[in-house]
């Protein structure tokens, strides 16, 4: 090979050398914490205790999107995984009943879909092709191997 690159294996380089998997763990827990305030806040207020819950989903989804800059689906997942604990602590804590744990799904499912960061057309090309396999990124070759 030649040493020279596409723009779209630059783009992809580039992209995965942004993620962060604790950039995602962190920015889940610190966007669920403000979220669990205004969810209590909510329902204090007599808010619809449905509608409220997936409050803290959508403050923790923009918070892994912000701080772990994910493109994989094991972002998203960390995301929900941090959000239904949280949940399952708050209700547990609170000592509620245990059919109060289906109101942590929405919840995890709202952070799911908010976790992964937004791509430009290019961007999405990029990844499509990492992931199918087309080439792999030069970021996960370990030194010295050669192509």
């Amino acid at each position: 090979m030649d040493g020279s690159k596409s723009e779209k294996e630059r783009l992809r380089d580039e992209l995965i050398s942004q993620e962060s998997v604790i950039g995602t763990f962190f920015g889940s827990v610190i966007g669920a914490v403000p979220g669990f305030v205004v969810y209590l806040l909510f329902l204090m207020q007599g808010f619809p205790s449905f509608l409220a819950t997936i409050i803290p989903g959508v403050f923790a989804g923009f918070g892994a999107r912000y701080l772990g800059r994910g493109i994989l689906d094991k972002h998203s997942r960390i995301a929900a995984i941090v959000v239904f604990t949280l949940h399952m602590a708050f209700w547990w804590l609170a000592q509620l009943p245990l059919m109060a744990i289906g109101l942590a799904i929405p919840s995890a499912v709202v952070a799911l879909f908010l976790a992964p960061r937004k791509l430009t057309h290019e961007q999405e090309l990029a990844v499509y092709e990492y992931r199918i396999g087309r080439w792999s990124p030069d970021v996960l070759k370990a030194p010295g191997v050669p192509d």
